[in-house]
């Protein structure tokens, strides 16, 4: 008596099939709509607000000392008058 190297689980071929066959079995019901809702047009727009607003807001990541802090102003030092360039 051989045993067969692989046993087929019913589940796991179902489980296949349907994978395979998405496409026949899928529809627009309020759950797929809101999931379309969200990735296709909320998130997008969140992702292009956020890249044109770049450098518009107080968080600035470079340019900063260790001891300034992200969301505060920077510390800008001021220009060096003339008569102490000399």
């Amino acid at each position: 008596m051989t045993i067969p190297t692989q046993l087929i689980d019913p589940a796991i071929e179902k489980w296949y099939h349907m994978k395979e066959n998405t496409h026949a079995y899928w529809t627009f019901n309020p759950r797929t709509l809101r999931y379309t809702f969200w990735f296709a047009l909320v998130v997008p727009a969140f992702f292009w607000w956020g890249s044109a607003s770049w450098g518009k807001y107080s968080v600035k990541l470079w340019g900063k000392s260790r001891q300034d802090t992200v969301f505060g102003p920077a510390k800008i030092q001021a220009p060096a008058k003339a008569d102490e360039q000399a």
